[in-house]
């Protein structure tokens, strides 16, 4: 995958969920566990290869930490330097993950980006970044566990409803 300075990563957010790697009294810094820190682990990857600025996306609230908050600190973990973290904090859908990114990223002249999300996610993460005007690619986060049939047709079923929800489907 060719990424240029035009280029950026996009990282959704979801569920916080943390746990403290012991180094502090006041459990922080926080090790991101569950999708959030594997969609943190591959973007940081990305954007540490690639040089792209990396879009922490996500507004929502877990514990007393903003999602795009917990995500940038864990990707400077990583190795990301700060210079070239963006922090999204407005959205609380996949729709406004589109809406909002798209206009930071347009406002720093790029419209290319390849976001970072769940597997089962990718496709209407990826039509609403397109629809927004972004030239968008998905890349699904490295080491998702397997799941039961169950849960593999809830996912779709979701997807596919929020898909014609969001009129992309």
């Amino acid at each position: 995958m060719g990424f240029s300075r035009q280029t950026a990563v996009v990282v959704l957010g979801g569920r916080i969920r943390a746990a403290a790697d012991g180094t502090r009294a006041d459990a922080s810094p926080l090790v991101l566990l569950g999708a959030v820190g594997r969609r943190v682990a591959t973007a940081a990857d990305l954007a540490r290869t690639s040089g792209a600025i990396v879009v922490a996306s996500g507004g929502c609230v877990w514990d007393g930490r903003v999602e795009a908050d917990a995500m940038a600190d864990a990707l400077e973990r990583a190795g990301v330097p700060s210079a070239r973290i963006v922090r999204e904090r407005c959205s609380l859908s996949t729709r406004d993950n589109a809406r909002y990114t798209a206009r930071a990223l347009f406002r720093r002249g790029i419209d290319e980006a390849t976001i970072v999300t769940c597997s089962w996610h990718l496709a209407r993460a990826v039509a609403l970044f397109r629809a927004e005007g972004i030239r968008a690619t998905g890349y699904a986060a490295e080491g998702e566990p397997q799941v039961g049939i169950a849960k593999r047709v809830w996912r779709w079923g979701r997807e596919r409803v929020s898909m014609r929800w969001d009129g992309v489907g």
